[in-house]
């Protein structure tokens, strides 16, 4: 739906262009463009590697040259990377096909460090392709309040060209998840949430190690039963290795085998406001970035509330999660046609140029390509039911006497 990814965010931008423009009181595009193009150089020296190190990504999006500069270089990329994967992951997961189908009535999606809604948008292209739910609750958690109004203008731009899309709740929740107290809001928006996902976030976070496992432990433990965490992330730096670590400790399982590394190649095209603003700014959104895509599940036990699971980092372990499932089939992500490019291996030492037009910078490790595996519906009889219950109890008894 690459007309749709053009067209919403055309519409977007011309938006908040307007609003630079009254700010300004100037209407010259090429003056405009160059306020556009100093929004582009601050967003991108906060995705330097050395800015991801030292904990300065923070971006000032009450700014509406930067607002513009994100939307216009990453944000219909990122979209578009969102669609393929979630489109790959329904197609290759039973289990989580299975979910979104139980989900048919409604379906609650909550975007960590969501900002304007780019993964947000992704999903909901994909889902109208594939199996569209009656409603959906569409929750954006950020720390950037200036966000808000652009991301709900971007969903009804979107209800009005998709057909049958009903957003039953839409939410845009500010919050910094360094805080040790979160709001009783957020909790319940990831407590309620069947999708939580995590795009680009967690690298944000990661310069500082403690606090980041520490966010991550705290969502993961609030999330329900059943529900699954998306992540995708640059493939670099130890992001992916934290996620793993926690949701291994907080019990949660792997639904398909992480992806770690795979390069993508844009194919949209830019016209209209689009192809304005790059001719002014002298540069068009991003043309290839190299990922990692993991995906996890939520069992813990039922029966056990939320606060035994917060009281207990070591509840649900992913040892007896893995008791539970079985290897049915082997899928590649080759397989789809999501135009992915070939992994491309460097040297673990080696820092991609953080001025290469083409790329997001990023730390790389090794990159290589893990196949993607499915994970059909484990179904419990009673017996078996009886058995984890009490393991669970068992569990937790231990994590209480240590």
């Amino acid at each position: 739906m690459a007309n749709t990814i053009n067209s919403v965010y055309s519409l977007v931008l011309e938006r908040e262009l307007d609003k630079l423009h009254q700010e300004t009181g100037i209407a010259s595009l090429s003056y405009l463009g160059s306020q556009v193009s100093r929004g582009i150089a601050e967003v991108r020296r906060a995705y330097l590697v050395k800015s991801l190190r030292s904990g300065t990504t923070f971006v000032d999006y009450g700014d509406v040259r930067n607002r513009i500069a994100y939307l216009y270089k990453f944000a219909m990329f990122h979209t578009a990377i969102a669609e393929y994967l979630f489109t790959f992951l329904y197609n290759t997961s039973v289990l989580f096909q299975e979910t979104i189908i139980k989900r048919s009535s409604t379906l609650k999606i909550c975007s960590i460090g969501g900002g304007p809604g780019s993964e947000m948008f992704g999903i909901i292209l994909a889902l109208q392709k594939l199996f569209p739910p009656d409603t959906i609750h569409a929750t954006v958690i950020d720390i950037c309040e200036a966000w808000k109004e652009t991301f709900y203008f971007l969903l009804i731009v979107l209800e009005a060209q998709l057909k049958d899309l009903d957003f039953k709740r839409k939410s845009l929740v500010c919050e910094d998840l360094f805080n040790r107290v979160w709001s009783y809001e957020i909790e319940e928006e990831i407590t309620s949430a069947d999708i939580v996902t995590m795009m680009k976030f967690v690298s944000t976070i990661a310069w500082d190690e403690q606090m980041c496992e520490h966010v991550l432990m705290r969502i993961f433990q609030l999330m329900k039963f059943g529900s699954f965490v998306v992540y995708i992330e640059n493939a670099g730096g130890q992001s992916f290795n934290i996620v793993s670590k926690m949701a291994s400790r907080c019990g949660l399982r792997e639904v398909i085998q992480p992806v770690i590394g795979k390069r993508f190649k844009s194919s949209l095209k830019t016209f209209g406001i689009l192809s304005e603003i790059q001719r002014h700014v002298g540069s068009g959104p991003l043309k290839s970035t190299t990922v990692s895509f993991a995906v996890w599940q939520n069992i813990g036990s039922e029966s056990l509330s939320r606060q035994t699971q917060q009281r207990n980092p070591c509840y649900g372990s992913n040892s007896l999660s893995r008791m539970m499932i079985r290897q049915d089939s082997c899928s590649s992500l080759d397989d789809i046609d999501l135009r992915p490019q070939q992994s491309t291996s460097y040297n673990i030492n080696t820092i991609i140029n953080s001025d290469d037009e083409d790329d997001e910078s990023l730390e790389s490790l090794e990159v290589m390509l893990i196949r993607s595996t499915t994970y059909p519906m484990y179904k419990r009889s009673n017996f078996q039911k009886s058995l984890v219950e009490r393991v669970s109890q068992q569990i937790w008894q231990y994590c209480t006497i240590i």
